[in-house]
């Protein structure tokens, strides 16, 4: 990992413009893509490409009881915000809104299942600090992201190629935001991303 951080820095990486939206997006990404590898490991995406959205949804509620998230409660909109996470396409695009069945569990309300489609879905096309600040403020998010700690590795944040020289800074500002604002990084991206 050092001689990556090395490389990156030797590469080119003057300081440049922080593109924090860019930086988040793949970190985020990656986040979900961690849940989506645990849900797979424990055996729980078998077929789920043909599955109904009311299937999807009593797929995850049997995931979150597993034994590996013993001792945490999910209820049923944080079960439907996590399926949300697990299968994007659920979720409303610049085609077709969001699936109404995802988005009646959503919440009690139209305007927090509004909210709850912007901070589980939207945010990994299109974050900004308030939508980040929901993310990881959000009850599923602190009940996940010690689980998240653990899953989430290089490959799970950067699945297609190496981070670019021409984002580094901007990496390195996510480890200081979220050491002071948010939440932890794991070891191995604050190692990458020092903030100093």
């Amino acid at each position: 990992m050092l001689d990556l951080a090395a490389r990156l820095l030797q590469n080119g990486a003057p300081f440049r413009k922080i593109k924090l939206d860019q930086a988040f997006k793949i970190v985020l990404r990656g986040e979900r893509e961690a849940l989506k590898r645990l849900f797979e490991k424990l055996g729980f995406a078998i077929g789920k490409h043909h599955w109904t959205v009311e299937r999807w949804l009593s797929e995850v509620a049997r995931f979150s009881q597993h034994p590996y998230f013993e001792g945490v409660e999910f209820s049923k909109d944080e079960i439907a915000k996590m399926t949300l996470l697990l299968y994007p396409v659920f979720g409303a695009t610049k085609k077709s809104p969001t699936n109404p069945v995802i988005f009646k569990a959503l919440g009690s309300n139209k305007s927090s299942r509004e909210a709850a489609v912007k901070t589980f879905h939207a945010i990994f096309e299109n974050n900004n600090k308030n939508l980040r600040r929901s993310y990881y403020d959000s009850p599923l998010i602190q009940k996940l992201y010690p689980f998240f700690l653990d899953l989430m590795t290089y490959d799970c944040v950067f699945t297609k190629a190496e981070p670019k020289a021409d984002v580094y800074h901007s990496y390195r500002q996510v480890t200081k935001l979220c050491e002071t604002k948010l939440v932890p990084r794991p070891e191995w991206f604050k190692l990458l991303f020092p903030t100093h």
